[in-house]
């Protein structure tokens, strides 16, 4: 017997996945960037 609340939430959690995977790699690459730029500033300091 399938739990009926259990594929309810399944269905659910398959629903919002995408966009928090999206979300949360969109994250990943701006703080990246935020990194490269920092360090690109803090060697431009030190010439």
């Amino acid at each position: 017997m399938i739990d009926h609340d259990a594929t309810q939430s399944v269905r659910r959690a398959v629903l919002f996945a995408p966009p928090m995977i999206f979300a949360f790699l969109g994250l990943i690459e701006s703080m990246q960037e935020w990194i490269g730029y920092l360090k690109a500033a803090k060697d431009r300091g030190q010439d």
